[in-house]
């Protein structure tokens, strides 16, 4: 008997008076759910001088300023004086392992390069100066034919 729904008032479907009853029981589970309250209950908001002691910080942070200025003075001092009595530069030279390799190179590649030019300061030029200029009138005279204007009575004009 407990198991099969029961309206309250007599209906004519008793399955559908069912599913809008659920439907608005879930409805206002949902409202209860997400309701705010009425009344504020929220704590006061102070001010910020009441919370924090202004003076008081302003106090300290100046306390605090004086102590470093102090300590900053003392060790500039102190530095001061270590500087003066202490030799702090280390003269290191750069040390190589194949530091004679390479110059035993170097020393053969610079006696083939002085070899190269002795053999090219002994070498006579192929180039001809004088044959240049023969190509060179050569060239001017076919110009010369082949232009519509000769330079001659363009240089007239």
């Amino acid at each position: 008997m407990y198991k099969c729904y029961q309206p309250f008032n007599p209906v004519a479907s008793r399955f559908l008076q069912q599913k809008w009853e659920f439907r608005r029981y879930s409805t206002h589970l949902h409202k209860v759910q997400f309701a705010h309250p009425v009344v504020d209950t929220r704590r006061v908001l102070t001010s910020a001088n009441s919370q924090y002691k202004m003076k008081r910080l302003q106090v300290s942070k100046e306390k605090a300023k004086q102590i470093t200025m102090k300590d900053n003075r003392l060790l500039a001092s102190r530095m001061a004086n270590i500087k003066g009595t202490v030799d702090h530069r280390n003269e290191y030279r750069r040390k190589s392992l194949n530091a004679g390799k390479r110059k035993q190179d170097l020393m053969v590649i610079s006696e083939g390069n002085q070899a190269m030019y002795q053999r090219l300061l002994s070498r006579k030029s192929v180039y001809s100066r004088e044959h240049w200029l023969g190509d060179w009138e050569k060239t001017e005279r076919l110009l010369k034919h082949m232009s519509r204007y000769p330079k001659e009575q363009a240089a007239k004009q």
